[in-house]
């Protein structure tokens, strides 16, 4: 995870981008699809329900954050080692790894064998961490005080972070799912046996956030919420110019003002991501 990730460098890559890093590492790698924030939100809310009820994190919190980190979904990082929130591997990481240009050339990342490791990997880094214990003095429903919090434990530099996930939290109804505790979401099966392995996979000490499984979920339930639409967000913030310099890319740009490709391109009504030095765009404040 940067440290000075908001919408982080991994927001938004162009997916050429992530073919050339595993053409270059010599991975053949096939074609992946492209997932809508809608998409990210309907596959994962179970997981953080789940993780949730296990620990008390917010599932708002956890998408929002999954839905920065990981371009929702479509980091090369999400696509290609499963790590949705950029966990970086310090030097206590025994799983495997890659490695990908970050705050520093060739940075050492997490690679999961399979998504849900990456949300139970987040919720230890959080629940083991002294850093992020004052968080848990606030209710799961409480996701405002959430994202205060992880801003003050400098969980990223920016000082808009709190501000960017409780935007998205809310925007897209992301709290509906904190008091989902009742409801049934369709969850792999797997998860039971990744929470149970996941100390010993991956060599963690002292997990004794890991032990309680709550009871599997085995309907699921259909949203309908529509998810798509940026008019009130970007009605709702305010709106400044800015004059492109050369290099720089959309995704750049909007993990510079903490906002998003998809929003700079509703809000200047741009067919593509492609921007050329000297443009004037307007951007979300």
């Amino acid at each position: 995870m940067s440290n000075k990730s908001y919408f982080s460098e991994k927001i938004l890559l162009p997916a050429y981008l992530a073919c050339c890093f595993f053409l270059f590492s010599g991975i053949s790698i096939p074609p992946a699809a492209w997932y809508s924030l809608n998409d990210y939100i309907e596959k994962y809310k179970g997981i953080a329900i789940m993780e949730m009820q296990r620990t008390g994190i917010p599932a708002s919190i956890t998408l929002a954050q999954g839905i920065v980190e990981s371009n929702y979904g479509n980091s090369a990082l999400a696509k290609y080692s499963n790590n949705h929130f950029g966990i970086k591997c310090r030097s206590t990481w025994k799983g495997a790894s890659v490695r990908l240009h970050d705050d520093k050339p060739n940075e050492c990342f997490r690679k999961y064998s399979h998504p849900y490791e990456s949300f139970i990997d987040h919720s230890y880094l959080l629940t083991s961490s002294e850093r992020y214990a004052s968080l848990f003095s606030y209710k799961s429903t409480d996701y405002r005080s959430w994202a205060q919090g992880l801003q003050k434990a400098h969980y990223a530099s920016s000082k808009r972070y709190a501000r960017v996930i409780t935007s998205i939290v809310e925007f897209y109804g992301l709290h509906y799912y904190d008091t989902s505790t009742y409801q049934k979401y369709t969850i792999h099966p797997v998860y039971v046996d990744l929470v149970e392995k996941y100390a010993q996979k991956y060599g963690v000490v002292n997990a004794t956030a890991l032990t309680d499984v709550p009871n599997m979920p085995v309907e699921s339930e259909a949203d309908t919420s529509n998810f798509n639409n940026l008019t009130q967000l970007i009605a709702n913030t305010e709106k400044t110019e800015y004059t492109v310099q050369p290099g720089e890319t959309m995704y750049g740009i909007a993990r510079k003002f903490g906002t998003t490709v998809e929003a700079i391109q509703a809000l200047n009504a741009l067919p593509t991501t492609q921007l050329k030095a000297g443009q004037v765009i307007m951007v979300l404040q």
